[in-house]
């Protein structure tokens, strides 16, 4: 990425959606012949609004959408980032938004990102999921890939 350089929220996810498509389409070629599915979900926040978001909404919202663990995060871009990573959960799963507790991100000790989800989440269809997280300048991004059975 092109430091100092503005490029709008179209234009990003443009981008990281040519990288990725290729990939994808693989994937879910050959899933769906081994009776799976691949499914994709992809967020992107702009830090301003988030900031301006958070401040309104206070611990309130702060609570509402995060773990105690995730709302430790020490900065706000990292925040972000775990907010980005639960809508893209939401999205590829296609779960309804509102217990933004049934998703909780973590990181292990390398500090790749990952999905842990509450007990009461039925994740017996799910093989397995993966999340990326990435910040660049004024936003924070996250892909989540999941591989499901059909």
């Amino acid at each position: 990425m092109l430091h100092g350089a503005s490029f709008s929220s179209n234009t990003i996810l443009s981008i990281i959606l040519a990288a990725n498509r290729d990939r994808i389409s693989a994937l879910r070629r050959r899933a769906a012949v081994e009776g799976f599915q691949v499914k994709t979900g992809i967020d992107l926040v702009k830090l301003d609004e988030f900031r301006r978001s958070l401040e309104s909404g206070g611990e309130t919202m702060l609570k509402r959408l995060f773990h105690p663990s995730e709302a430790s995060a020490d900065s706000l871009e990292r925040l972000a980032g775990i907010f980005a990573a639960k809508e893209a959960a939401f999205k590829a799963l296609g779960m309804p938004r509102g217990n933004w507790h049934i998703v909780e991100i973590k990181y292990d000790r390398e500090g790749k990102p990952g999905i842990i989800f509450a007990p009461e989440f039925d994740r017996s269809l799910i093989i397995s999921v993966d999340v990326s997280i990435a910040h660049a300048g004024e936003y924070a991004i996250a892909c989540v890939t999941a591989l499901v059975r059909e």
